[in-house]
Formats: structure tokens, sequence, C-alpha cells
């Protein structure tokens, strides 16, 4: 019923909590029935990152484009009715899933949720502070976070994430 879709982009310089939040993020998607496939692109990344083996999960690697277009192209392999667009660095419950199925099978297009980061030794505070220091200066620019999103496949037939700048996300 669902592909969930993880682009992570690692670099030493930005990111290196990707080695340890991946696993994390994918446990619970590992271990739910209805997560059908795991959709992994790696955006590039110039540091090696460890991915568990499982006949769920579907590793790609392509040269870094940027986020929007690695999720794109997670999108076009996803074979699921539903698509699960998740950072690497969040970590989903069971309950939170199946929140998300239930509100898709009663009609919506999306499913969505914010701050389900998980804090790990003030790793991600790291993070966020060096992305407010290299995008806050592009003024006029405005940026839509979609962390950690449920939708119906046919929604991606008609919209597609923005490729056209480089994100310093993971």
């Amino acid at each position: 019923m669902i592909s969930a879709v993880i682009p992570f982009y690692a670099v030493p310089e930005l990111h290196t909590h990707v080695r340890f939040s991946l696993r994390l993020c994918l446990e619970p998607l590992l271990l739910h029935d209805q997560v059908k496939e795991v959709i992994l692109i790696d955006d590039g990344s110039k540091i090696e990152i460890e991915i568990p083996e499982s006949p769920k999960i579907r590793l790609y690697r392509i040269t870094h484009h940027g986020i929007g277009y690695a999720r794109n192209f997670g999108i076009e392999k996803a074979t699921q009715p539903y698509i699960l667009i998740l950072d690497s660095d969040i970590i989903l419950s069971k309950h939170i899933i199946d929140a998300f199925i239930d509100a898709l099978n009663a009609g919506a297009d999306v499913a969505c949720e914010d701050h389900l980061e998980a804090y790990v030794n003030t790793v991600w505070s790291k993070c966020e502070e060096l992305y407010w220091r290299y995008n806050e200066r592009q003024q006029g620019k405005w940026w839509l976070s979609a962390g950690c999103m449920t939708t119906k496949r046919e929604v991606f037939d008609k919209v597609k994430f923005e490729t056209d700048a480089l994100s310093d996300e993971d």
C-alpha cells in the first residue's frame, strides 16, 4: 500500500548525522506491514552511509542534483498507491503511519505531520544552525518543508517538487 521515498545527501561538512539517523528512520518502516517498499536515493553523498539489508529496501545512487530532483526520482520508482516522503532524520511511529493511511483512505489527498525530528545529542540543532546560515540570506526565496508527508500517487501525476535549487537537506 505504501512506498516510502527517502532521499539523503551526506557530506563531511554537513549532515554527518545521516550515518546514524537513517537506520533509526528505517526501523519502523521496515516493520510496518503496509509499507511495501522503501526507496532510498543517495543524492551524491561524499561519505559512505551504511544501509541495512532488507527485501523492502531499493537503493539508488545518483549524482547530486538536490532534494527536489531526488524526491521526484524516488516517486517515479515507487510502485504503491500511497507515497510517504520522508527526510532521513525523521522517525515515525506505527501510529502515525496508520493515521496517514486512515486519512488517505477517508478521502484526503495529502496527510502530513510537522516537528517529528529526533534530537540525538543536539545534532539536529547544529544542522538547523547551518541551514539558516546558508539559506536565510537568499531574499525572496521561501522553503516548504516536505519532511514528512503521505500522498496518493495520482497527486504526483499533477505536481512535482521544484528542482532548480540545490539544498543542504539530507
